[in-house]
């Protein structure tokens, strides 16, 4: 009779708990600054659109959007998407590789002027990297799924050109937890599946560099 091994997941809930609990707190606390009313701000101010691009370890390419007035916006994104297809070796063993990496943002952003045209650009941002991976040898196939939740902060300036072009730099430190399933098959095997988890502090020293139309 053919069996499949399972193995319970549980090294990422604590961290996965306490995203949450982040990405809670950063959102209540949000929500409860804009119930406040402000008599200075009337009359309301206009609102403004960004969209555009953005690159990050000079190798993958996202987009972005940005809503909202002069002072703070609301971000949402793929900062993140990367697809490659291609033939590998490992310890004289060929193997074809598919490989798909994704992120989706969600977050709020505060900006001050630092002069004429450069501001200073502050935030939060909620996300979820998605990937999948398969390799497939001659004997068979290894395929690993892959979900990160995570929150990080928004620390960057941004150059202001002719009122229509934002051009930005960012780094984009935080807490990310990692669940992984993989699954393996070998010719006169059944396919096995393991999973894990991870948490991880991520200071993501390398910016994420953004190129968005004004409109």
């Amino acid at each position: 009779m053919n069996t499949v091994k399972y193995k319970k997941c549980i090294a990422g809930m604590p961290g996965f708990a306490l995203i949450v609990m982040m990405a809670f707190a950063c959102l209540t606390y949000d929500l409860r600054a804009q119930a406040i009313p402000d008599p200075a701000e009337t009359p309301a101010p206009a609102r403004i659109h960004e969209l555009g691009l953005s690159f990050s370890r000079f190798r993958t390419m996202g987009l972005s959007y940005r809503v909202g007035t002069e002072k703070a916006l609301w971000r949402i994104g793929i900062p993140e998407l990367f697809i490659s297809l291609s033939d590998a070796s490992r310890d004289s063993i060929s193997f074809d590789r598919k490989e798909l990496i994704s992120t989706f943002s969600f977050g709020r952003e505060w900006r001050r002027p630092l002069g004429k045209q450069l501001i200073l650009r502050t935030g939060y941002d909620i996300s979820l990297g998605l990937g999948l991976e398969k390799r497939m040898y001659p004997a068979g196939d290894n395929t690993r799924i892959s979900v990160a939740p995570g929150v990080n902060a928004v620390l960057g300036v941004g150059y202001l050109v002719k009122g229509k072009l934002m051009l930005g730099a960012e780094l984009n430190p935080g807490l990310r937890t990692g669940f992984s399933l993989f699954s393996s098959r070998r010719l006169s095997f059944p396919r096995s599946y393991w999973a894990n988890g991870n948490l991880d502090l991520h200071l993501n020293i390398s910016p994420m560099l953004s190129a968005c139309l004004r409109f």
